[in-house]
């Protein structure tokens, strides 16, 4: 499980990696019209773009499957979900903005987002760390007559 939580993680950092050269690229990556933008094909890296969105996406709704079927702690799970749900919403938000000419407004909500998702992927790969509340650690061996008081 901690490997395709890593995965996703390095998934997710190439994904944003990629949707920052799409916005240098594309249209909005300066202030002014006159500003160089990269020498690529935006169009053909925001497409690159979308299949890793999709991958990344695929390894979350893994991960959450996996973690349901271990009966994983509500901690990882809720995080797990919450990545899902803020993955779709900046799916859509990208699909929108790709197919009605990327309005700038669209452009920095869809930033934001990418801000918003790595934290939660952070969240995801942190919670596995996370202990169930209540439920004391059990004693290593050997060290059970140090921690009570010896009888007289």
């Amino acid at each position: 499980m901690r490997q395709l939580v890593w995965f996703m993680v390095a998934a997710s950092v190439l994904l944003i990696a990629v949707g920052t050269v799409v916005t240098g690229a594309g249209p909005h990556a300066g202030d002014s019209s006159e500003v160089p933008r990269m020498p690529l094909d935006w169009e053909t890296v925001s497409k690159l773009h979308a299949v890793l969105a999709w991958i990344v996406v695929t390894l979350t709704f893994a991960l959450w499957f996996v973690l349901k079927a271990v009966d994983a702690p509500a901690g990882p799970l809720a995080r797990t979900r919450e990545l899902f749900l803020i993955m779709l919403a900046q799916g859509a938000i990208g699909y929108v903005q790709y197919f009605t000419d990327l309005p700038e407004v669209l452009v920095g909500l869809h930033m934001f987002g990418s801000c918003v998702m790595w934290i939660w992927v952070l969240r995801v790969l942190l919670s596995l760390r996370e202990r169930p509340a209540g439920q004391p650690s059990e004693p290593a061996p050997g060290t059970e007559s140090r921690l009570e008081p010896a009888s007289g």
